[in-house]
């Protein structure tokens, strides 16, 4: 079995879910409702750089258009 854990909106809350023994960590973006879980492409890139190499870093997103998918994983 492996553990994600979702929501992570701060470099620390890697950390801590490294810590506690998650494998992998959620991070929320292409928000289509509102709700304040969602990060920031930026956000994002910096709490993946930090990310110790045991942890995978998986994207969770509302959004159904693969395109749109491609422009948060590949932005210009």
């Amino acid at each position: 079995m492996r553990i994600k854990i979702c929501g992570i909106k701060r470099v620390e809350d890697v950390f801590m879910a490294a810590y506690c023994g998650a494998d992998a960590i959620g991070l929320l973006m292409g928000q289509k409702y509102p709700s304040d879980d969602f990060i920031n492409i930026d956000l994002a890139q910096k709490i993946v750089k930090e990310c110790p190499p045991y942890i995978s870093p998986v994207l969770v997103t509302h959004l159904d258009d693969p395109e749109k998918k491609f422009l948060i994983l590949h932005p210009r």
